[in-house]
């Protein structure tokens, strides 16, 4: 009888786990994480674990590559500005993204126009 209570605990916290991985966001991910612990010699809880892990990093790696283009565009927009101040920000940001794109191209321009801003 106490097999068959832990089987059922352990499948229902199992099926739950499955259902957080699945939704594939990084909280769910993590609380999948937990209940698999909790049964962690359960099926391929162990493995899960590791997957859930591995796709956490991968989401969290393109949250930042999405965060460094965004960068980028909005320096851009800012670069086709007239406003040297504007044109200063978006220099500031060509500098901090270094080699990303055309970054080093775009420092270079942005140093040229506010030097015919200048004159």
């Amino acid at each position: 009888m106490i097999d068959k209570i832990g089987e059922n605990f352990c499948s229902g916290k199992y099926s739950y786990a499955i259902s957080l991985f699945k939704k594939d966001t990084v909280d769910d991910l993590n609380k999948s994480i937990e209940v698999f612990k909790q049964i962690l010699n359960y099926k391929d809880s162990r493995d899960l674990i590791e997957k859930a892990k591995q796709r956490i990093d991968e989401i969290k790696a393109q949250t930042q590559k999405d965060l460094i283009e965004a960068e980028y565009q909005a320096a851009i927009r800012q670069f086709n500005s007239s406003s040297k101040e504007t044109i200063q920000i978006a220099l500031n940001t060509f500098k901090r993204l270094g080699s990303y794109k055309d970054s080093l191209d775009y420092k270079e321009k942005c140093y040229r126009k506010l030097h015919e801003l200048e004159l």
